[in-house]
């Protein structure tokens, strides 16, 4: 008799148990959607200023852009008289003296250039031509290499110069007063180089505590605004990274 009772109980209980379980599991947790970040698609994968483009044409105003295979001659050639350039950085090989001129000459005539500084320790031709300086922010201290079969040298071993990419950015928030507009933009550039005037050209600038982001100079019957950097425009990641 008893093992009769036993071996009814030993079924009850389990089920007991797992309904406890399915109500403990179901109070508990939760199905629940996940994103996964699967990279950029498109056009957006090889093109960093998509969304800013996309912005503009939005917004009515015409963008095109000169196409990759054209010479670096040709990049420069039959610009409209009274339109706006954006130069990036990495433009350096391509501003000889000529192409400098060539360049301010075409904003004295109307055009409107808006320029990002080069990275640091790159010359910028473009820039010393205006009167405008650099100035690194906050480099990071120099990097230990590390000793033959990956340990580290005893005393830290020799040290060389941070990797270009690993140049610290200030991330202060920039508060950017716009000519003729009553309510002022607050941008983060999350810069790693501040602007300079020392000639004091500037009609009109902007700066965080950190240094000046943004200085707008007349030039003739057009304007330049040099940018310390316009990476808080673009979009620089991969599906790979």
């Amino acid at each position: 008799m008893k093992l009769r009772i036993g071996t009814a109980i030993a079924p009850a209980v389990a089920i007991l148990l797992l309904i406890g379980a399915a109500v403990w599991w179901a109070r508990n947790f939760e199905r629940v959607p996940e994103r996964t970040y699967v990279g950029l698609q498109g056009k957006a994968r090889g093109d960093p200023y998509l969304a800013a483009k996309q912005l503009l044409q939005a917004s009515g105003i015409a963008v095109s852009e000169t196409a990759a295979a054209a010479s670096a001659a040709a990049k420069f050639e039959q610009l409209p008289a009274t339109g706006t350039l954006l130069l990036g950085d990495r433009r350096h090989v391509l501003m000889n003296p000529q192409r400098v001129e060539k360049l301010l000459a075409w904003v004295a005539a109307g055009g409107q250039l808006l320029v990002e500084a080069e990275f640091p320790g790159r010359p910028d031709p473009l820039l010393t031509a205006l009167g405008l300086t650099r100035g690194d922010l906050v480099r990071p201290a120099r990097v230990a290499r590390p000793a033959p079969g990956g340990r580290r040298a005893p005393g830290g071993g020799d040290e060389g110069p941070a990797p270009e990419g690993a140049l610290q950015q200030s991330t202060a928030l920039t508060t950017v007063a716009l000519p003729g507009q009553a309510r002022p933009l607050t941008v983060e550039f999350g810069a790693y180089q501040s602007l300079g005037d020392p000639r004091g050209l500037a009609q009109w600038r902007a700066a965080d505590p950190t240094g000046l982001r943004l200085v707008s100079l007349p030039l003739g019957a057009g304007r330049v605004t040099a940018v310390s950097n316009l990476d808080w425009m673009t979009f620089r990641g991969t599906g790979g990274e």
